[in-house]
């Protein structure tokens, strides 16, 4: 974890968060990039990781070894709330990526997407290649490879190889932590960023929910109208589990 951001931070159901924005979020990672030296991680919270995290001593072990932590979940938002703390906004990688790789092109920083199905990545970084024409993307990679043995292997030598500024890596919570911590000082990589499914919004595979949704905090209803069956425990369990965790901390520590 990196000591010279001197970022402002709450704790959430034992986990460190920072107090950010969208921009700052940019800026910190930049200082990040820019210090060079080891690798970093940078991590994002919202009910689902938490709620993954709260028997999972190896999640736990990538957020308190993580750089920034920030917020991607309008319930951590009301959970902080609630606990009387204050988390400023949820930030989104699928939309804050488009702000970040506009700056990114300008600045020469070179990226790697590694996860999705075979030739999803791919097709997402064309995509931001037809948007950003001078964005360097060093590389990608699908997640359905074996993850130890001779594949593995091969997909590490090829980051390295790579020498990204910034590795994101998208096989969701917590087999992308589990991967990155295990993994990070065999990266040759400045920044190691698990991302969740930014590569499927990216490539069209998964829609992204209309505006207004997004905008009263019900991205989460629009992801399980889509998939049902796959979201119901994480919405519609998961999310009132997250709440009565919550306010049971709350309770114990009035």
């Amino acid at each position: 974890m990196s000591d010279s951001l001197k970022l402002e931070s709450i704790l959430v159901s034992g986990i460190r968060i920072h107090v950010l924005k969208t921009d700052l979020l940019y800026d910190s990672v930049m200082d990040l990039v820019r210090g060079g030296g080891r690798q970093h991680l940078v991590t994002y919270v919202n009910c689902h990781t938490m709620n993954s995290a709260t028997d999972d001593p190896v999640l736990k072990k990538a957020y308190s070894k993580s750089a920034i932590t920030y917020c991607d979940g309008a319930g951590v938002v009301i959970g902080a709330k609630i606990l009387g703390r204050h988390l400023p906004e949820r930030m989104t990688s699928a939309t804050f990526i488009h702000d970040f790789c506009k700056k990114w092109q300008d600045e020469g920083i070179r990226i790697f997407f590694l996860g999705g199905l075979p030739k999803v990545a791919q097709k997402a970084c064309e995509h931001l290649k037809q948007l950003y024409p001078k964005l360097e993307i060093a590389g990608f990679h699908h997640g359905y490879f074996q993850k130890n043995g001779t594949e593995e292997e091969a997909v590490i030598s090829m980051i390295s190889k790579a020498r990204p500024h910034i590795l994101f890596i998208g096989f969701g919570t917590p087999l992308q932590e589990y991967w990155a911590i295990r993994n990070e000082e065999r990266l040759n990589a400045n920044v190691i960023w698990p991302i969740g499914a930014l590569v499927d919004y990216l490539s069209g595979q998964v829609s992204r929910c209309p505006e207004w949704m997004a905008n009263h905090s019900l991205e989460w209803l629009f992801r399980f109208m889509i998939e049902p069956r796959r979201m119901f425990k994480r919405y519609i369990i998961g999310n009132p589990l997250f709440i009565y965790r919550i306010l049971r901390e709350r309770l114990k520590n009035p």
